[in-house]
């Protein structure tokens, strides 16, 4: 592995799902529907899905580099803002 590990997540939209790159190189890669048995998982947090990624590489969440999100907040801007407000309250 190199000492660039990126874990691409999508999640808060349909489909959550995680992704584990090495440089350009994809990993792993998995739809957290394959861990919960909800169709598309919407709005949830891919944990099944970076378990997976951090075992196929046989590595640990410390060992990844950066985390990316991917998100459109011009698509998406008013639940964003209501995920916001519910897990950082003021």
């Amino acid at each position: 592995m190199s000492s660039h590990l990126v874990l691409g997540l999508n999640q808060y939209t349909h489909s959550a799902a995680a992704c584990l790159l090495d440089g350009s190189h994809l990993v792993a890669m998995a739809e957290e529907e394959r861990f919960s048995r909800i169709k598309t998982a919407p709005g949830a947090i891919p944990i099944g899905a970076i378990r997976y990624c951090l075992n196929t590489a046989g590595i640990r969440l410390a060992d990844v580099s950066f985390v990316a999100l991917g998100w459109n907040l011009s698509i998406f801007p008013e639940v964003y803002r209501k995920r916001v407000r519910e897990n950082y309250p003021p």
